[in-house]
């Protein structure tokens, strides 16, 4: 087993050939908090840990991330959604791979010093779109035509989230019970992001 383990500067390197910013990510995830949709009570207090001692929003957050980055069609050319799971079979990790063995990996500032085993993963197809990948993507878009992204717990807590997007001053609520027609949304949004009047129009019809 070979783990490679990525540099700061690396891991840099990484989101600018993908053409986000990093810093962006990582408020993001924060205000989405901690990776509840895992229903895994380890990694949520993992989660907190690292954003308390280090500020890595990451954990928990591959799949979200890497569906974000490739609904968007962000990967660079060669590269492909890879899934690896993990020996108990009850957990995997995800990330882009290129044919040659080249690793895109938004989220590895995740693991510890020895890094990760990124061989023997499998390329693998995303599934229908997850609502907090919708957020991460949203704020991508909204990152690109200079708008704000905030993102918040409703109350009550842990039933219904809000995805509050403001373009010049009007804002747009998306609300968790319309996650089934994300996956026709963001198509649409993609398709509006270099006319400002039009984007604000769409999200007005469809938010």
């Amino acid at each position: 087993m070979s783990k490679t383990k990525f540099t700061e500067e690396q891991i840099n390197k990484m989101f600018e050939r993908i053409g986000i910013s990093r810093e962006s990510l990582r408020q993001v995830l924060l205000k989405i908090g901690p990776p509840v949709h895992l229903k895994d009570p380890h990694i949520v207090e993992e989660w907190q840990s690292k954003v308390e001692l280090n500020g890595v929003t990451t954990t928990g957050y591959c799949h979200r991330v890497t569906e974000a980055v490739h609904r968007m069609k962000l990967e660079p050319d060669g590269f492909e959604v890879h899934q690896k799971k993990d020996e108990t079979g009850s957990g995997s990790h995800w990330f882009f791979k290129h044919e040659n063995g080249e690793i895109i990996d938004l989220t590895a500032d995740q693991f510890d010093d020895e890094g990760y085993d990124y061989d023997n993963s499998i390329r693998k197809k995303i599934p229908n779109i997850s609502y907090d990948a919708c957020a991460i993507l949203i704020k991508f878009t909204i990152d690109r035509e200079e708008g704000r992204f905030v993102y918040q717990d409703a109350i009550p807590l842990g039933y219904v989230r809000f995805a509050d997007i403001e373009i010049d001053g009007k804002i747009f609520v998306m609300k968790q019970e319309r996650a089934s027609e994300l996956k026709d949304i963001e198509q649409k949004i993609i398709k509006e992001l270099k006319n400002k009047d039009r984007l604000t129009k769409l999200l007005s019809e469809i938010i």
